[in-house]
């Protein structure tokens, strides 16, 4: 055996990659996001529309903080034979909503794409 095949082997066997998908909260539909009205949609309309939310939180007596989120990331990390780099990508969607009385009074939603171009670390001096 050569030196060049003895260096391409020791090159391949100390190369790898890993990757990890992940999801949290439920898939919900976005269209019906600007359906919700203020001072009119209710809570079994919002139910019929994005079904139970992620979390329910009582504020006061007659209010709620129902949210609904969503997240689906891939992660990715290589090793070469010095360093090591990693990369996370992905979509992260949250819908906040304060109920009143069983109404709805204020909503926010945000959809962002996550784009992390994680480290580069070198694993020898």
């Amino acid at each position: 055996m050569n030196i060049r095949t003895i260096a391409l082997a020791v090159a391949l066997a100390l190369t790898g990659c890993a990757t990890a998908s992940f999801t949290m909260g439920d898939q919900f539909d976005t269209v019906a996001v600007d359906m919700i009205e203020d001072g009119k949609t209710t809570t079994s309309d919002l139910l019929r529309w994005f079904g139970e939310p992620y979390t329910k939180s009582v504020v006061s007596d007659t209010d709620q903080k129902w949210i609904w989120t969503y997240s689906d990331m891939k992660t990715s990390a290589t090793s070469f034979i010095v360093t090591t780099t990693s990369k996370t990508e992905g979509v992260r969607k949250t819908l906040d909503v304060l109920v009143r009385n069983g109404v709805v009074v204020n909503h926010a939603y945000m959809e962002k794409p996550v784009s992390d171009p994680g480290m580069n670390v070198q694993t020898f001096p």
